[in-house]
């Protein structure tokens, strides 16, 4: 009789049906968790910044909207972007430096167009700002006292260039150098100084309404000065003196009473 040894087979960890996880395999399952929920997340975001943006727009439009009701639905006229350049960053870069011409030269420390707002008219300087409104900007101008901006077209400049075209039509060749310097020897339109550097973003231009124009309307007169009414009978008209003229009364005459000083008594 022959006695066979039966042994159990027990498992190992790597074979199928094992009840104990590698755990490299929950690693990587880990992984795959952590992909799929910061994908999630990154789309959320993304939506979010979208709403955000959004959010903004609307509230500016509302804003807008909302100014016009209250101006019984003529739109607000915005302040010119000229009034609005504000330099958050003050440059010291030498404007010799750099490369270009008047107008705009190319900053090689920043790596940046710097735009020469004075050597623009005014409208040129405005279509430029709008141009760039919203984003980054390097720009360098004349500031006037008033810290007002100089431009091209300033009243005083174009006055002094007249002078100097004058003066250079009539004068010689010793007189034009003197008559040059005279037009031009002060600064023009009171400059204080120059000011250079990036400028604080610019809100974008409003959009324009969509519709029929409606016409000019006609300038308001001038307001006649109020005039009350008063009722009630006229007071009767004086009537003229009539009659002899009296004489003039004579001077008196004769001898005066003599006048008496001395002590009242009670």
């Amino acid at each position: 009789m022959s006695t066979t040894n039966s042994t159990p087979n027990t498992p190992h960890a790597g074979q199928a049906g094992s009840p104990y996880r590698s755990e490299l395999d929950a690693l990587r399952e880990r992984k795959e968790s952590l992909e799929k929920e910061l994908a999630g997340v990154r789309q959320q975001a993304t939506e979010l910044s979208t709403l955000k943006a959004r959010e903004e727009q609307l509230a500016r439009e509302l804003e807008g909207v909302d100014a016009r009701l209250r101006n019984g639905g003529v739109p607000k006229r915005a302040l010119p972007l000229l009034d609005q350049v504000r330099v958050a960053s003050p440059c010291s870069a030498s404007w010799d430096k750099m490369v270009g011409d008047e107008h705009v030269r190319f900053c090689l420390s920043c790596e940046k167009n710097v735009y020469n707002l004075s050597s623009l008219s005014r409208d040129a300087a405005e279509a430029l700002l709008e141009k760039h409104a919203g984003g980054e900007m390097c720009v360098r101008y004349y500031q006037r006292a008033d810290g007002t901006i100089l431009t091209q077209d300033c009243p005083e400049g174009v006055k002094k260039k007249r002078r100097k075209k004058l003066a250079l039509a009539i004068a010689g060749a010793g007189a034009m150098a003197a008559a040059t310097a005279i037009a031009f020897g002060r600064e023009t339109c009171h400059t204080q100084g120059i000011v250079a550097g990036g400028i604080q973003p610019l809100p974008p231009p409003e959009p324009s309404a969509m519709g029929t124009t409606a016409p000019p309307s006609d300038p308001t007169p001038p307001t006649a000065p109020t005039v009350t009414a008063k009722l009630g009978e006229l007071p009767p008209k004086a009537m003229p003196l009539t009659g002899v003229v009296a004489p003039r009364p004579q001077p008196l005459t004769g001898k005066r009473a003599p006048v008496q000083v001395g002590k009242v008594t009670r």
